[in-house]
Order: C-alpha cells, then structure tokens, then sequence
C-alpha cells in the first residue's frame, strides 16, 4: 500500500475505476495549471467520474483518506489524499476557484469541488427558486378563487386533508408551486382544475399559459390528459376553451439553436407566458433545470409536477429530491392564507414553526391515491419499497400470490427465464400482431411491457428483445423476408431515441411496423399514435433514431402506464438497481404486476437509495449556503 505517486492515476485507469475520458480530463487540469500536481489529477479525474455517475460535484470527505483496491495484483491499494492537504493544492493551484470566481474548477466552503458550469447551473437554480418561493401573486381576487376552488372542490369535509384543494390554491397565490404525488393521486387533474381558476380570474382571457414536459411522449400524455379533464370540471364552457390545446417538450418550448446547447429563450429573452406548467419534473437533469427556469419570466407562475419518489434524471442531479426535502409543511401566516381561501385547517402536524424559509408553502404532496387505494396489491408494494421495508414487500407479495386468480406474482429466479418469456409473450404479445387496423395494433401493444433494470447483459435489454425475436419468430407470429437484408418486418415495433422536430417524432415514441391498409402495395410503414386517436404513418427511412422494443429500461418507462408489467430483474447486483428503480418499474403498472427476481436481489435494490452529491438541497433549505 502507498500513498498517491505520479503514476497512481494510471494505476486506477488499468485497473478501471477511471475511464479514458476521466484521465483526458485529469490531463486537461494538469495542462491548464501548468503543473502535474498529483491532487490536482486525482480531483480532476474524480470529478469527471462521480459526474458520470449523475453526481453534480465531487465530495472530498467522501473520499479523502480512503483506501481504493484494485481489481488486479500488479498494482497495490491507493490512498486518497487527506482532506487538509487535499484542499490546500487545490486551492493553491490557479484552475480552482472559491465560489464566485470564474475557473474552471470551484471549490466551496463546504469541501465539494464543482465543474465551474454547474456550479453556475446550481447557484442560478438555487436563487431562482429560492427569489421565486417568496413572490406572491398579488392580483388574485380572493372571493373569486374561494368560490372556484369550492365549486372545482365539492368534497365535502372530512378528518382528512384535500391536498388537492390546498395545492390548487397555492399555485394560485403563490409565484412558484411544486406538486407531487405517486401515480393516481390526480397531479394532472388538479394541474387541470389550477387552469380554470387562472382562467377566472380577472383578465384570466388573456393568459398565456404553457404546458410541458421533458419528453415528447410526456407532453403529448399531458395535453391529452388536461383535454379530456374538461369534461369533468365544474366551470362554464368558456373557461373549458380558454384551456391550452397543445403541449411541448421542454427543448421544444425552449427552440434550441441548432447543434448548440443554447436556447432561443434564457436569461436575456424570456418566454411569452404568464403560467408555465412543467410536467414529469423528476426526469429533468440540473443544466436543462437551470436554463429551463432563467427562461420563466420574473411575474410569471412557474407549477412543477412530479414524483419525487421516481428514478432521478439520467443526466446529472437529482434535482426534484434536492426541492423536495419537506412537503405538506406550512409557514403560520400561509396556513391562514389557505383556511381562508379553502375553508381546510391545516393540522398541527403541517404547521412548521421555522417560518423563515418560504419555500416549504410552496410544496404540496398529494397523499391519496385513487388508482391504488390502501389493500391494492401495486399500492402495498410501492408504498413497502418507498418505507425502505422489503420484508412488507414480500409478504404482500406472498399474500397476493396465494389469492386465486391473482394477477400479481413474485417469479423466483428457481424458474427459467426462457420458458417466462414464451409465456408472456405467447399470452400477452400476440394480440397485437393480429389486427390489421394500424390503432387497434398500437392500442394492443401499449397494454403490456416487459422491464429491464439493465441494457447489456443476459437479463438487459438487448438480449431480452433478441430473445422474444426469435420466440416469434419460432412460433411464426413473426417473419422475415430472407430475400432482402433489411431490419424490417411485419409487427417490429420500435422506440425512437431521439427528438425529431421535422417528423415530429420525440424520444420515447412507440410505433408499430405494419402494411398501409390504405395503399395497394404491401410496403411497411411504422404507425405511431397521433392526435384525435387517429394514427401517423412514416416511410421507415424517414425515421430518427430508434431500437426495437419488445422490452425497454425501467428508466425509458418513466411517464408511461401499462396494463400489465414483467419487470425482469439481473442475477447479480448492479449500481443501478435502487429503491427508485424498483418503484418506478412497480407503478407502471395499472392491474396486473410479475417480478422476476431472486429475494437477494430485490432486498438489495430497495434498501439502496439513489444518493447524489450537490449543494441544491444545502442552498435552498439553509443547511450551507452557496456563496
């Protein structure tokens, strides 16, 4: 064992803690600073390591003085740095700056080390929010939303509390609102009854109200859903027409420059709205975060919605988390606000008696869910995993499984996968192949998926879609014209990878390979929803880049709902398998769930938590303060 020498940073890369890409950058720190100072390095190649990993800085106390084993014999353990030592070269050297300063690295009083641009991103972020909580919409008509909120709200009362009456009325007077909820507490319904109050409110003609979300699949979903909520809300025609019709995905909303990583719409140029509503807020990373809200005009309403219990963005941060560290905890002087615009007394247990932070009114958790009420075997086991209590889980399970003609099941890893697989597929993926109507074929398809924790690998992605290929193909639901060398087939359905505004396919749409019933020929086109239920068809040349989807990652899943879920779970641990994975994969589920996966694998994916390193959560609830 020895402490770091010059060639240490080799060592790690052989060995296959750091990437090429972290030794490149380690290099590119040393160039700058003209000096290979080995802390200097190894910061720099942590940095460029944790970032990959999704964190936002690098956490020196985490690392300082730990030992590091390698995963071959010809090199010895390494020790990291101490943490005096280690911030005193950093310090020392000109790439790293106190917070403030423009380098290319920051180093903050709290020992976290930052890329300078999220640095930039958190602190914009952190103030935003922050500025934002502490407006107040000052030209609310106050009998006018009492007596909205009552007609959209008939509830009668009850010992428990309508979360959906207090958010309504927090976005309502409040610049900034924050919504979360698991799937069925009625975020979007509430989203669409917080419209109508805007709507009749004084000059509410006029608003400029935009809807989006991070996917096109979520915003098209959005639209959809704030639609159809018309027909069940309590307001005049009028206001149900004053709704917006369409939703955008945020890059969208925002018109990236093309090739670029900048928007039409930032700091400077702010957009035309006066409500903004940012829908599957989970799955936004911190940069688009931070660009998304300097774009939100200062007298604007900006409404978040989400579920702070899903997977957290693929990129960098976790910033939903970060916000959310209380919810459903009031200031004195907002409980009396919300009593006399909603007639609902908050209970002792919300009242929080740090009234300086402002924030925490304008968070409102929605605890009831409609679709999955206490006793329903997806609720149980969502709200097990989110306990962080997998024993619950699997007695649920076992509950459930003894019950006859259950529709959920724990499938131990004692059964072959193969035969699984012929089973779902033979019992759940036929029915898709069978119509020959475009919408019907797409409506089949979208009742049931199969979910993979992983891409690669035996239980990944890739191999699970080669597999249920070849099942088709064996039982003949599927065939291949030997004749020609093309991907394509009747019934391949496929995932798009990428926004694509000129066909106006966006990442995560599904489509469905099939003959034109309209044309002579029997040339495949792809069908994908559109609007109106009526299909869009496209050459497959014309098509951005895709993968067939038989199955998809837990995390390509986010925003989506199924009838029926096979989550298939690796036989090995994996970092990505967490307590987040699990319950997002468990709540894409509307009726029926099976799980397959050994009780050590599941125990230890729920008991792990996604932690990730940033200053957000410390700026923005006063536990540290950026400078």
């Amino acid at each position: 064992m020895y402490k770091i020498k010059n060639n240490t940073i080799t060592a790690l890369y052989r060995s296959g803690y750091f990437s090429g890409l972290d030794i490149q950058f380690a290099e590119f720190a040393a160039r700058l600073s003209e000096d290979n100072d080995i802390h200097l390095m190894m910061g720099a190649a942590l940095l460029s390591r944790v970032c990959r990993n999704g964190d936002i800085c690098l956490d020196l106390e985490i690392y300082s003085g730990k030992h590091v084993m390698q995963n071959n014999e010809t090199d010895p353990p390494v020790i990291f740095p101490e943490l005096n030592t280690w911030k005193k070269k950093l310090t020392s050297s000109h790439v790293v700056g106190l917070p403030g300063e423009k380098k290319p690295l920051i180093l903050d009083e709290n020992n976290r080390l930052y890329l300078f641009r999220y640095w930039e991103y958190e602190k914009r972020l952190a103030d935003y929010l922050k500025r934002k909580a502490r407006g107040k919409n000052l030209k609310v008509d106050h009998t006018m939303l009492k007596d909205g909120i009552q007609r959209l709200f008939p509830g009668e009362h009850s010992k428990t509390t309508d979360w959906q009456k207090i958010a309504a009325a927090s976005a309502v007077l409040n610049k900034l609102c924050i919504i979360t909820g698991g799937p069925g507490t009625g975020k979007t319904f509430t989203v669409a009854k917080i419209i109508s109050l805007f709507c009749e409110q004084p000059n509410g003609d006029n608003l400029r109200i935009l809807l989006s979300a991070p996917t096109g699949k979520g915003a098209a979903k959005l639209g959809d859903s704030i639609h159809s909520a018309g027909d069940q809300l309590n307001c005049s025609q009028r206001i149900k027409d004053l709704h917006p019709s369409e939703a955008y995905t945020i890059h969208r909303m925002l018109k990236p420059y093309l090739n670029q990583p900048y928007f039409q719409y930032n700091r400077e140029n702010k957009l035309p709205a006066d409500v903004v509503i940012i829908d599957e807020i989970s799955m936004v990373d911190l940069a688009l975060m931070s660009k998304l809200v300097q774009a939100v005009p200062d007298e604007a309403v900006l409404i978040l919605i989400g579920d702070s219990n899903q997977l957290a963005s693929v990129e960098a941060g976790s910033v939903l988390g970060d916000i959310c560290l209380r919810s459903n905890q009031f200031t004195h002087d907002f409980c009396d606000l919300i009593n006399e615009s909603t007639q609902e007394k908050i209970k002792p247990d919300n009242v929080n008696h740090d009234d300086n932070n402002v924030l925490q009114d304008c968070i409102i958790h929605l605890e009831k869910s409609y679709r999955f009420p206490d006793g329903s075997m997806i609720g149980d086991l969502s709200r097990a995993v989110n306990m962080n209590s997998p024993d619950m889980m699997f007695k649920r399970m076992e509950e459930f499984e003894k019950k006859k003609k259950s529709k959920q099941e724990w499938i131990r890893k004692s059964k072959n996968l193969s035969n699984v697989l012929k089973e779902a597929v033979l019992s759940k993926y036929t029915d898709f192949l069978k119509p020959d109507d475009p919408g019907k074929a797409l409506e089949k398809f979208n009742q049931f998926i199969i979910l993979c924790a992983l891409r690669n690998g035996p239980y990944g992605v890739d191999s699970i879609n080669m597999h249920i290929k070849n099942i088709l193909l064996k039982e003949g639901l599927v065939r291949l014209d030997s004749s020609i060398n093309t991907p394509w087939y009747i019934g391949r359905p496929v995932m798009i990878r990428r926004n694509d505004y000129n066909t106006g396919l966006f990442n995560g749409d599904i489509g469905i390979t099939m003959p034109d019933p309209e044309a002579d020929s029997d040339e495949l086109c792809v069908f994908f929803p559109g609007a109106d239920e009526e299909p869009r068809k496209f050459s497959p040349h014309r098509l951005p880049e895709h993968d067939t989807v038989y199955t998809m990652t837990v995390h390509k899943a986010q925003g989506s709902e199924f009838d029926d879920v096979l989550l298939i779970l690796p036989d090995r641990d994996s970092p990505v398998l967490t307590r987040e994975l699990i319950y997002t994969a468990i709540t894409r589920a509307k009726k029926s769930l099976r799980i397959f996966g050994s009780k050590e694998i599941i125990n230890t994916a729920v008991s792990r938590k996604i932690e990730r390193s940033s200053g957000l959560r410390d700026a923005l609830w006063g536990i540290g303060e950026m400078s």
